[in-house]
């Protein structure tokens, strides 16, 4: 029998955010509780909604880590126009999205800067919650969005002028990096299994950003660093993990490199090893995918504190431990160290959150369902 639902997906011009998405309504669609289709869409939808002055200020730039999709009941004969919006800065808002979607679902999502908009804008808003880059066993359409994505991207870079033939010589670069890149990702049987750890220690390994003249970069970079240089002296080989290997790194950070395997597999791979995992935030405060991946391996999380809401908060104490300082952070993790009864408590409610809260078919079910039940009520 034909669901009572169906999803159409519209094609992205970013794969690797949209996977987090996509992967939650296949596998819906594989338990048989929706259907899923392909809409091929190349067109720009340009236009960007910024509140960081305070007021709404129009711009031409795209949001390309905004996804869009449609959700159809077939019982009522009702749709839904809604968007994934996981682009990292909270006061960034896709201007088609607001101006066309009955829904927005905001990953990172803060209220002062949500509140700057336009009541008929604001009031389409949600959070999305934390998200990951995952893929499902189902890999459903995936030679037609890898060829959409590419025209996507051709048609938002496409100017006739003399860097005509210099421009699609860049998106060809860049769509297939970024394709080899999501092809590579992580699948959600590895997320889904979870080893408990066998001994305690403490795990913190991190990258620099290549936007090294951006002040918010040589914020994160300088924070990093500085966590890295306490957590070696003081926990000495309790400690692993650093700076992943890099010219940036290379060059300014030496004494923070680390010797641990860096590619996606072997990272998680050492995720499921550690017990103890350290969390700072991402640029311009957004909630970073490593939350998630701790979240999904059941840690005990030391995590700076960040602003973005979630559709269930984090407790503190519960399944997540705050830190204010980086001094403050080696001391909880000191302790931790001395009490495994409470890393192992701390890490259980870690996995929990994840399956119930985080896990894409958990949460991409919630969002669908907010909005039949909004709409019904």
């Amino acid at each position: 029998m034909k669901p009572r639902y169906t999803v159409i997906i519209y094609t992205p011009q970013d794969l690797n955010h949209s996977s987090y998405m996509q992967t939650g309504l296949f596998e819906l669609e594989n338990m048989g509780l929706i259907r899923c289709e392909l809409k091929i869409d190349i067109s720009k939808k340009v236009g960007r909604i910024s509140t960081e002055t305070g007021k709404s200020l129009i711009s031409n730039h795209p949001q390309q880590k905004t996804s869009f999709y449609k959700l159809i009941d077939h019982y009522l004969s009702k749709e839904f126009f809604f968007a994934g919006d996981l682009y990292d800065i909270s006061h960034f808002f896709s201007q088609y999205a607001l101006e066309n979607c009955d829904f927005i679902f905001k990953r990172n999502y803060v209220s002062k800067d949500i509140d700057c908009l336009e009541s008929e804008f604001k009031n389409k808003i949600y959070p999305m919650g934390l998200t990951l880059g995952v893929q499902g066993s189902s890999r459903k359409f995936w030679g037609l969005l890898k060829l959409s994505y590419f025209f996507a991207n051709l048609n938002l870079q496409l100017k006739l002028d003399r860097n005509l033939i210099k421009r699609i010589r860049n998106v060809i670069s860049h769509t297939s990096r970024h394709i080899e890149y999501v092809t590579r990702g992580r699948s959600i049987d590895l997320l889904e299994k979870t080893p408990e750890s066998t001994e305690l220690n403490v795990f913190y390994q991190v990258r620099c950003f290549p936007q090294i003249h951006d002040e918010n970069v040589k914020i994160i970079h300088r924070e990093r660093s500085s966590l890295i240089r306490l957590l070696k002296n003081q926990l000495n080989d309790f400690y692993l993990g650093g700076i992943v290997p890099g010219e940036i790194s290379n060059t300014y950070y030496k004494d923070c490199l680390t010797t641990l395997p860096t590619d996606p597999v072997s990272y998680i791979a050492q995720i499921k090893k550690s017990s103890i995992c350290i969390y700072t935030k991402g640029l311009q405060n957004s909630p970073a995918r490593k939350l998630s991946e701790y979240l999904s391996q059941g840690k005990c999380i030391v995590a700076e504190r960040f602003e973005t809401e979630l559709p269930v908060p984090l407790e503190n104490g519960k399944n997540i431990i705050y830190f204010d300082s980086p001094e403050h952070c080696v001391e909880i993790c000191k302790e931790l160290l001395k009490n495994p009864k409470k890393v192992k408590l701390l890490s259980k409610n870690a996995r929990v959150y994840f399956e119930t809260h985080v896990h894409p078919v958990k949460n991409v079910k919630r969002i669908l369902e907010l909005m039949l039940n909004h709409k019904i009520n």
